[in-house]
Order: structure tokens, then sequence, then C-alpha cells
């Protein structure tokens, strides 16, 4: 049985890049899993980070009528 370091560098999960390293804003690059189902057209990608915690607080209260205060 693999540990989660042998996973990753398992010639078939890298083949089909399962895993990926990704840009976020405060924290820099960090690994992330890929996209599992792989598609000719068009083919996954990875498009936004996860929000931070409260990063669309504001937005969200705004959409249901709450005021900035």
């Amino acid at each position: 049985m693999y540990d989660l370091y042998e996973v990753f560098a398992d010639p078939h999960v890298l083949q089909r890049e399962m895993l990926l390293e990704v840009e976020y804003p405060v924290p820099g690059k960090i690994k992330q899993i890929g996209f599992p189902i792989k598609l000719s057209r068009p083919p996954g990608e990875w498009r936004n980070h996860a929000p931070s915690l409260g990063e669309h607080t504001n937005m969200m209260l705004t959409q249901i009528n709450y005021s900035p205060e």
C-alpha cells in the first residue's frame, strides 16, 4: 500500500497530472489534486483559487439587502 508521498510519485499519477501546483494570493504556490476526469475538448483547467475566509462576505450580504454597516 502506498503512503501519500508514494501516491504522488507514481508514474501513472504523474502522467495523468493528478497533482497541480497552484498559485494562491497569500500562501503562494500550493499543491492540489488535479482533475480526475480527462476530456479531450475542452480539457479541464484550473481557473480560480478557493476564496479566503470572508473574501465574499460583503458581496453576499449586499445581495440579500444587508447594508455595509
